[in-house]
């Protein structure tokens, strides 16, 4: 049973975790581009690193306001899951860069209840009020 609950929390948390911090280029400054603190890869860096404090403030601070992951990730019970795994972001990849909407691809892994598993998740980024924020996770392959 821990271990379909670890499963279960790591494949939604590492679909979060995915994206984070290696990759292209530099800050733009203007948070547009795909490197740096404020753009796509720097933003789901911060996500990966609030998954793994298990902060739902933090966690929040990144996640967009119209995404269902809000609410995923503010259950006292998601919370508690959170925090006996362990977060590594192992490399991010921008796929998909517009104006307004970004992909970032991530290799995540995840150790905690005597498993480690290590996934590639896309992580979709939308801008709000000029920032990027996560708005939807998932698995890429099979």
């Amino acid at each position: 049973m821990r271990r379909r609950t670890f499963v279960t929390a790591t494949g939604t948390a590492v679909v979060a975790t995915l994206a984070g911090c290696s990759g292209g280029g530099g800050d733009d400054g203007g948070g547009g581009g795909g490197g740096g603190d404020s753009g796509p890869e720097g933003v789901a860096e911060a996500y990966v690193s609030a998954l793994d404090s298990a902060d739902p403030d933090q966690i929040e601070s990144v996640i967009h306001s119209e995404s269902e992951l809000s609410e995923e990730y503010s259950s006292e019970e998601t919370v508690a899951l959170l925090e006996e795994i362990d977060f590594s972001l192992d490399s991010t990849e921008v796929i998909e860069q517009g104006d307004e909407m970004a992909i970032v691809e991530a290799t995540v892994t995840t150790s905690g209840m005597g498993e480690e598993q290590t996934e590639t998740q896309e992580l979709e980024l939308r801008k709000e009020d000029g920032d990027w924020k996560v708005y939807a996770e998932g698995s890429v392959g099979g």
